[in-house]
């Protein structure tokens, strides 16, 4: 019944994500296709579950009240607004996929400062609230696989940006929590 209210933040982000993508510094390293495949399989998986339901994933868990879908919209705006900011913040050094560009260099201003990867925060905050208004199974399975996805593709990225920038990246990870800004 609600559907349709929590399409509009993803046509929004994707509309963003595709013009934003244009102009990106040029990529010296990046993820070979076995580590994509590890963590694109998982996001593939969750993002199918959301569009096309099986009937046992599609069981209400709890009431879908006006309030609850007023405050589920709000966290999936608020978490694509921020994974905007964060991939406007991030600028030229912006990829979807895990990589090295040319004159890459941490980031560690703007949403930097409360999350070593606020744009797989704002992901998953968005899903949270998908979940929430749905209130079905498949809407907690989808958001599960998204965060093993993210998990497994945050490992393959600190792996990388570790491996470039030694000591530098380590103290940075020391200081700023990957997910959740101050715990996670």
């Amino acid at each position: 019944m609600w559907a349709w209210l929590f399409a509009a933040p993803w046509l929004v982000f994707a509309a963003w994500w595709l013009v934003r993508s244009f102009g990106t510094a040029r990529t010296e390293v990046r993820e070979s296709h076995r580590e994509r495949a590890t963590h694109g399989l998982l996001l593939g998986v969750g993002t199918l579950l959301l569009v096309i339901t099986p009937e046992p994933l599609r069981r209400h868990l709890w009431h879908s009240s006006v309030p609850v879908v007023v405050v589920a919209l709000a966290i999936e705006v608020a978490g694509v607004a921020f994974a905007i900011w964060a991939r406007e913040h991030l600028g030229r050094l912006w990829s979807g996929s895990v990589t090295l560009k040319e004159d890459h260099r941490i980031v560690q201003s703007g949403p930097y400062r409360l999350a070593r990867h606020p744009i797989y925060t704002g992901i998953l905050f968005a899903l949270a609230g998908v979940a929430l208004g749905r209130a079905d199974l498949a809407g907690l399975v989808a958001l599960a696989l998204f965060a093993v996805g993210i998990a497994r593709k945050i490992a393959i990225e600190e792996a990388l940006l570790t491996g470039r920038f030694g000591t530098e990246y380590v103290d940075y990870r020391s200081k700023v929590a990957a997910i959740i800004p101050f715990i996670l």
